[in-house]
């Protein structure tokens, strides 16, 4: 249950997307109706645009211009959502009341869990050092329980591996010996040669012993998840033209991408973190409510479907947690699932499954409290982070209202679509096939050579199909699209219909001889049935065009200001 909330909260820290802080002090660049775009926020556009690029003012300002419509498009429109009081809408608040918990739970692991593993100083050194890239070499051992699989105890790979670095400092050569010892599966192709590579995307232990070594040298035995490493430093050589990145927004995707290096340490200062707040707020949870309330959901499942009517006022007051005036009750679980009670309910007849969400629900719960007592969720990248999921939320829901929900064609203007783009609504061709799979290529290749020569189709199938489905059916697969069954269906399209023979063909971990059939040709779909694609079709050009002449309304309504000036020296 504690490994499943330490899992929760780093799915919720590393799924999180912290926006890019604009300098303080940054100019505005252009006015779309009462908002702003700043220059960072251009950069961040036309670094998206142009990644290798250092600068941007050799791009001529209309392309530039024209890169930039989406952002403006996207501001004219969260314009208009807020002029008609979306951000009021009810749907959209519950949104990002849960958005919120998401971002200042967060908030709340980055500082108190991940900063105390990675401290400020680590991540500005693993940046910098990104400006060296390191040339290495490894001879890898596994051992039992390691993820290169042996059958060799820890201690005996040590002492192989400590044997081996012998032999080496004693003037053997490191690519045949890794040839000889490494268990690294392409040690075939590169001797144990592992190229250039910038110091903070190799894995902690094996970057610490890397960075400490002399080129040339070999280092002692380095363990991780792989077993034990025997690395040699080739060479070490500055990234061109580098320039730290040391934004706030930098420094947190660097956490992001290194947190799941310290599974156990993070386990355990999430636990004493976790069973501190339970003290410090009073949490307590009720077993013999809990146990109450699982085997109800189970007479309820019994006799009925569940559903949020399935329970009364008094049972949907009983409190299975609480904590500092508090509490998670029935009625809250109901709320968190209704739109797939049945399905969540269902797990909830075993105690343990319930009393895990109950432990989830308190934990956020806690985090929040504690957070917001400790100022998080006030802080200047938690805020701009809740802004612009509540504008991107905006943006897509004023599109919704004004556009989507009022494009809704009628019959009749189905009918005439369909009359006049008919060539469009066709099913597509279909072969009959037969097919002998068999995960030898050489017996493959024999089937092959029998089918071509006339043997009995079905009776090689029965012979040498080593597919369950092909065996019981006698190779028969039916008509089939041309993608319908991947290489084989598009090698049979291409040889064509009439009993030609084909293949081997590499399908599924194996190989696959077939054989065509009859051809069904493509025609054109009736109305009813082509019914339902042709109102999609025709529902997709009418919002396409209905949200263009929306958007060219907003341009009338709403000005638009550029500072060419100041765009061009972006």
């Amino acid at each position: 249950m504690h490994k499943d909330l330490v899992y929760s909260f780093i799915i919720l820290f590393t799924g999180l997307l912290i926006t890019g802080c604009s300098q303080q002090g940054e100019d505005v660049v252009i006015t779309v109706g009462d908002r702003t775009i700043d220059a960072a926020q251009i950069r961040n556009v036309l670094k998206a645009k142009y990644p290798t690029r250092v600068n941007y003012k050799d791009i001529e300002l209309d392309k530039k211009k024209d890169i930039l419509q989406p952002l403006i498009l996207q501001n004219l429109r969260i314009n208009e959502a807020y002029a008609l009081g979306l951000d009021n809408n009810e749907h959209l608040k519950r949104e990002l009341k849960a958005e919120r918990m998401r971002v200042v739970s967060s908030k709340y692991y980055e500082r108190m869990i991940v900063d105390q593993i990675i401290p400020d100083s680590e991540i500005v050194k693993i940046i910098t050092r990104q400006g060296v890239e390191i040339k290495g070499s490894q001879i890898l051992i596994g051992f039992e329980g390691s993820e290169t699989t042996s059958h060799r105890s820890k201690e005996d790979a040590k002492k192989l591996a400590e044997d081996i670095i012998k032999q080496l400092k004693s003037g053997a050569d490191f690519g045949e010996t890794a040839l000889k010892y490494s268990e690294d599966p392409l040690v075939k192709q590169n001797k144990g040669e592992l190229g250039y590579s910038i110091w903070g995307k190799m894995a902690p232990p094996f970057r610490k012993a890397t960075w400490n070594l002399k080129i040339g040298e070999i280092s002692e035995p380095v363990e991780s998840m792989l077993g034990y490493h025997i690395i040699k430093l080739e060479d070490l050589r500055k990234v061109p033209d580098f320039n730290p990145d040391l934004s706030d927004r930098n420094k947190f995707l660097q956490k992001q991408m290194l947190l799941r290096s310290y599974g156990d340490t993070t386990r355990v200062l999430w636990l004493k973190n976790y069973e501190e707040l339970k003290r410090k707020f009073h949490y307590v949870l009720y077993e013999d409510s809990i146990k109450h309330v699982s085997n109800l959901i189970s007479k309820i499942e019994t006799s009925q479907n569940l559903l949020p009517g399935s329970f009364t006022s008094e049972q949907k007051m009983i409190t299975l947690a609480e904590y500092d005036g508090n509490k998670i009750t029935l009625g809250t679980l109901i709320e968190r699932f209704k739109n797939n009670l049945a399905s969540a309910f269902g797990n909830f007849t075993m105690r343990q499954a319930l009393k895990a969400e109950i432990d989830r629900q308190s934990a956020i719960g806690l985090v929040m409290i504690a957070a917001e007592e400790n100022g998080f969720d006030k802080l200047p990248d938690v805020e701009k982070e809740l802004k612009q999921i509540t504008e991107e939320r905006l943006d897509k829901l004023v599109e919704q209202k004004e556009v989507i929900e009022k494009v809704n064609p009628t019959d009749q203007e189905v009918k005439t679509y369909y009359k006049l783009n008919q060539s469009s609504f066709k099913t597509q061709s279909e072969i009959e096939l037969w097919e002998i799979h068999n995960a030898d290529e050489k017996v493959a290749d024999l089937v092959f050579q029998k089918a071509r020569q006339g043997a009995n189709f079905k009776k090689l199938s029965d012979l040498y199909t080593q597919d369950r489905y092909l065996k019981e059916h006698g190779g028969y697969l039916g008509y089939q699209k041309v993608d319908g069954r991947g290489e084989v269906s598009r090698e049979a399209y291409k040889l064509g219909p009439g009993g030609k023979i084909g293949g081997p063909v590499k399908f599924r971990r194996g190989w696959s001889v077939f054989k065509t059939g009859k051809e069904k040709p493509e025609k054109i779909m009736e109305f009813e049935e082509a019914k339902a694609r042709v109102k999609n079709q025709l529902k997709l050009e009418l919002t396409r065009a209905a949200k263009n002449k929306w958007e060219a309304s907003l341009k009338d309504k709403y000005t638009v200001i550029i500072n060419e000036e100041k765009l061009k020296e972006i």
